[in-house]
């Protein structure tokens, strides 16, 4: 590993960096999110590329990596950028920022929602994953200032039925019945009614919907949003249009909340998920999940999302499901409308500080949900809620557990790291800690493990990859970690990171480059021997929509044909490429593979394949939505959702029927000279004698 390039930049880099080529000229940038200037740097150099970068916000800070997204449909991505107070910027490749920004609105919370005086939380009384709990104080009488508010009796998007929901209340009744003792089935019944309500908005007093009367009385308060992870872009609904999912952390920062001097402003912290519509550029629905205090009294669990949203389809019914674990210790699983899924029970863990990792470990053709809490339990869930498998880590972890074949053994594998410097690998399949793991680091790792996949002797294939683990420690070591064998290799880079490496042929060389941020505003390009492969690409945090998990059987790839085009004339052209999948799947044969070709937002064609295989599709040059014009130049992606709803692509660059300049000078030169035969030839005849002489 060699250092290729360095930059040192006047802000702090919390935020894992994003590769793309944002000009669509066919070089890598990568995009940097520090707290408080963004940069777009060009990859081969490392400069700041053209146009007025950086970007800051007055009185305010990003913490959220960014996302892309073509905002007016020409062809060229945009960026998304997230400040920590809510505000939402669309900003172009030179630097623009959009007029059309979003803000995250405010919920609203009774003020003295706190002094209802509970004898004890459900939260005490459901027998939880792990031991993070003082279990043998369930049953004490105690005030516990922070409580579950169900979803489903607070959607802003849809307010229940009464058969829906007393169908929903019925199975959360089931689900808690066999857990829960007679003091606290009383304790759940003040949360889920048995009975149905009414109008089940009006189940919660302390919280008030948009759209209710004006508050006369002044018995309630609004309470900002904050962005504190990187929000999620999807199809939801499968409708065709793309909606940005955000985990929101509503509360006061400051002692004092202004304009209410009197009110304790620590006593409102809430959680939810906010849904915006990017096609129809509306708010399409918000749902609270907890509201708590962020004092003593609550014991640790408070309301905030510290995670990204997980979006896969856990049931195959074609719509997303949105999963999220909070720091009141409570994953959460809504359906595609925001309403809790009435399928899968909130599951209860300790404080989490992650995401959620949705992937088929078992190899069985369904979605599992891996997830890691503050008391050092990592735990695996089915599809329905079910717990699989548990086991123990010394640390906090808070980043999305990864996943990959680091044994070669054909099973995938989960790999964390934490606080304590430990590196710990788990068997999918039991959760059984792996050969020579856990591994100790003696440094302390906060940032998201990359994996990639390294050559090594193998008498069997000489192709053979081993997967390897690279981490960047507090200090400032980038660690290679072999994991058949005790090996750990170091470079030190001089600053520590809570930031992804992100890695890709940046320079088009042929080799694996890792992209690394600091703490202290530091941006390096490492080169290394390793050789590309477009499926060991990671060039964000979460790759694509919903993807940690690095396999090289699994997902699409261009085929070379392809790729080596550079110029297209005309206005179609076939793309060639293969679908990778090894694993089993329930209901491929009626889903599908769903592969569209899109140049930025614009779509150049789609086709559904049933079964994984090296295909072809033939598509149309892009045109501009506005003015109809062929694009000229840019970047096509090939994006597979699989029946599982998870998302893979590859791209390359094209131009499109821009040689036209070559052939005016032979569409202008062919009839001249042609023109000047003809005359010489007709001169010629007329000065020749007509006899011989």
């Amino acid at each position: 590993m060699d250092i290729i390039w360095h930059k040192k930049l006047e802000t702090n880099f919390y935020s894992t960096p994003l590769v793309t080529d944002l000009f669509g000229d066919g070089r890598k940038d990568i995009i940097c999110v520090g707290l408080d200037y963004t940069f777009a740097l060009a990859g081969d150099d490392g400069d700041i590329t053209t146009g007025d970068w950086p970007i800051g916000v007055s009185q305010d800070s990003f913490i959220a990596s960014p996302l892309l997204y073509d905002v007016d449909y020409d062809g060229y991505e945009d960026i998304i950028l997230f400040t920590m107070k809510g505000l939402i910027l669309f900003v172009s490749a030179e630097g623009d920022i959009n007029t059309n920004s979003l803000q995250i609105p405010p919920t609203t919370v009774r003020k003295d929602w706190f002094n209802n005086e509970l004898e004890s939380s459900p939260k005490d009384k459901i027998e939880q994953v792990g031991g993070g709990r003082d279990k043998s104080k369930a049953n004490e009488k105690k005030s516990d200032n922070s409580f579950l508010l169900f979803p489903q009796l607070h959607t802003r998007s849809k307010i229940l039925s009464g058969s829906e929901e007393s169908i929903l209340r019925q199975k959360l009744w089931e689900h808690y019945a066999k857990k829960l003792t007679a003091e606290g089935l009383e304790s759940l019944e003040l949360f889920i009614s048995s009975k149905p309500s009414i109008n089940s908005s009006s189940t919660f007093s302390f919280a008030k919907k948009k759209g209710d009367p004006i508050d006369s009385s002044n018995m309630h308060i609004e309470v900002p949003g904050h962005i504190l992870s990187p929000p999620i872009l999807a199809d939801i609904e499968n409708d065709g249009n793309m909606e940005l999912v955000i985990a929101v952390s509503f509360y006061f920062e400051g002692d004092i909340i202004e304009g209410e001097p009197n009110l304790d402003p620590h006593n409102y912290v809430a959680s939810g998920i906010v849904v915006f519509d990017l096609t129809n550029w509306v708010l399409k629905w918000e749902t609270l999940l907890d509201l708590t205090t962020d004092t003593e009294t609550a014991h640790g669990y408070k309301g905030y999302l510290y995670g990204s949203p997980t979006v896969v389809d856990l049931d195959m019914d074609g719509k997303l499901e949105i999963i999220i674990g909070t720091a009141s210790g409570m994953i959460y699983v809504l359906n595609s409308n925001g309403t809790l899924n009435s399928n899968v029970a909130p599951m209860l863990m300790d404080v989490i500080y992650s995401g959620i990792t949705a992937e088929d470990i078992l190899g069985d053709g369904t979605i599992q949900l891996i997830c890691t809490d503050a008391s050092g339990t990592i735990a695996t869930f089915s599809n329905n809620g079910q717990l699989i498998w548990e086991n123990q880590f010394t640390g906090i972890v808070n980043h999305n557990p990864v996943v990959g074949d680091v044994n070669s053994d054909g099973v995938l594998d989960v790999v964390i790291a934490t606080s304590h410097g430990i590196i710990y690998a788990y068997s999918g399949d039991t959760g059984s800690i792996l050969l020579h793991f856990p591994k100790n680091l003696g440094d302390p790792v906060y940032a998201q493990p990359l994996l990639v996949h390294i050559p090594a002797k193998n008498d069997i294939n000489e192709n053979y990859f081993q997967i390897h683990i690279l981490v960047h420690s507090i200090s400032g070591l980038i660690m290679i970690v072999n994991p058949m064998d005790e090996t750990i290799q170091s470079f030190d880079i001089g600053s520590g990171s809570f930031s992804m490496l992100i890695a890709d042929d940046i320079n088009h060389n042929g080799k694996l480059q890792i992209v690394a941020s600091t703490t202290n505003g530091d941006i390096y390009l490492l080169g290394t021997d390793i050789p590309f492969h477009p499926l060991d690409t990671w060039t964000s945090q979460i790759k694509e929509t919903n993807v940690v998990s690095l396999r090289r059987n699994v997902g699409i790839v261009i085929s070379p044909i392809t790729k080596n085009i550079q110029h297209i004339s005309g206005k179609q052209f076939t793309i060639f490429f293969e679908i990778l999948d090894n694993r089993k799947s329930q209901l491929v044969d009626q889903i599908g593979y769903k592969v569209q070709v899109l140049f930025g937002n614009i779509l150049l064609g789609n086709k559904t394949f049933y079964k994984p295989g090296k295909y072809s599709i033939l598509v149309s040059c892009p045109k501009h939505q506005e003015t109809n014009y062929l694009v000229s130049s840019g970047t096509v992606k090939v994006v597979l959702t699989n029946p599982l709803s998870q998302v893979y692509s590859d791209s390359f660059h094209l131009s499109f029927n821009t040689n036209f300049h070559k052939m005016i000078k032979w569409i202008l030169a062919v009839p001249f000279f042609g023109m000047c035969f003809v005359l010489y030839f007709i001169h010629k005849i007329q000065i020749e004698p007509l006899l011989p002489s």
